[in-house]
């Protein structure tokens, strides 16, 4: 398993739904989530389904991963029907480790009282002992929202969606304090090379709760450290990222984390997360239209994944490794931004410098 995917492709292909796709199961796995909630946030059935099916069509979920290279996969299948009044009602559910069936559902419990197939046996504790590595796997998925991170000031309007500056402070506060210490170092020492007046982060207890504060070193002497509410989106949406890096050990989720950061951090971006995830678990998949990121050289055919547009109206992917051109080109020293980015252009993008 690569610890870094690229996901690249034309606008509205679906890389959005691609992450949303890992998101929606873990809105299934974790505590107090489930199938009826997963549905609800998403706007239900309707919403969710592809606007290419049939009116009152359901939709599937399959994904295989594993703890190690070496050990069986895990295989979940979930298959959503529409049931009474819309609702979603599980249609198929299957788990398996390698060739053994863990679960297979409709069962006959199923059949003797179908309420059941309102929930999912993954979001219930008394069904998925066998499978719970899943769950918590699963559950355990973070998706970082670079939307803007606190308040918009002169409305004082809240962003819909988004880890405001609480959430990025609760998910630090729940870490054992030496552990905080040790990351917030690191990523202070990162930040210090993107933002070259950042000081310090420290994250002091004053009594009046936990904060995080910013020390810049073009201040004058005796000024008082910033909170996060005054630091710019672009650091913050930098921050929030190292800190998923280095928190996470599942499935870390970034779209298009080029937003606001200077073409030369974004160039580095990779390798970053290389050192910071250096021995560490997990994953970090990546959304991105960016040169700058694709140019690094440390990028491997396998660590992309290409998405293409089908006939249908829906889209394959492929990993540039797969493609043997691509995988040749690469090889030979060309930069992957260089190679796959002509190949995801919309075909008739030239016409815009002659539109009127």
């Amino acid at each position: 398993m690569e610890e870094r995917l690229f996901i690249v492709g034309p606008n509205a292909v679906g890389k959005s739904n691609l992450l949303d796709l890992f998101h929606f199961l873990a809105d299934l796995a974790r505590p107090g989530g489930g199938l009826h909630t997963a549905m609800k946030t998403r706007g239900g059935l309707d919403a969710v389904h592809a606007r290419t099916a049939r009116k009152g069509g359901g939709f599937g979920v399959e994904v295989e991963f594993r703890e190690s290279a070496k050990s069986p996969a895990w295989h979940y299948r979930l298959e959503v029907r529409r049931g009474r009044s819309g609702l979603a009602l599980v249609k198929k559910e299957e788990v398996r480790r390698g060739n053994k069936v863990i679960l297979a559902r409709p069962d006959a419990e199923d059949r003797t009282d179908p309420e059941r197939l309102r929930e999912t046996s993954m979001e219930n504790f008394a069904t998925n002992g066998a499978f719970r590595f899943v769950a918590e796997f699963l559950a355990a998925l973070t998706r970082v929202w670079l939307f803007p991170l606190k308040p918009a000031r002169r409305t004082g309007q809240v962003p819909e969606r988004g880890p405001l500056v609480e959430d990025l402070l609760a998910r630090m506060e729940g870490v054992a304090p030496k552990a905080r210490v040790s990351r917030l170092r690191k990523i202070s020492s990162a930040l210090q090379l993107a933002v070259p007046t950042l000081r310090e982060l420290r994250f002091p207890d004053s009594g009046r709760g936990i904060s995080l504060e910013s020390l810049f070193a073009n201040w004058r002497p005796g000024c008082p450290p910033t909170g996060l509410d005054d630091l710019s989106d672009g650091t913050l949406r930098l921050l929030s990222m190292l800190w998923g890096v280095m928190e996470n050990e599942s499935l870390l989720l970034l779209e298009e984390p080029e937003l606001s950061l200077h073409p030369s951090v974004a160039r580095h971006f990779p390798g970053l997360i290389h050192r910071l995830k250096h021995r560490r678990r997990g994953q970090v998949v990546v959304t991105t239209h960016s040169p700058q990121i694709l140019a690094d050289p440390g990028i491997a055919p396998e660590e992309i994944l290409l998405l293409d547009p089908t006939e249908d109206e829906g889209a394959r992917g492929r990993l540039a490794s797969e493609i043997p051109e691509v995988k040749a080109l690469i090889r030979q020293g060309l930069g992957a931004g260089e190679v796959v980015l002509p190949r995801i252009q919309p075909w008739r993008v030239g016409e815009l410098g002659f539109f009127e």
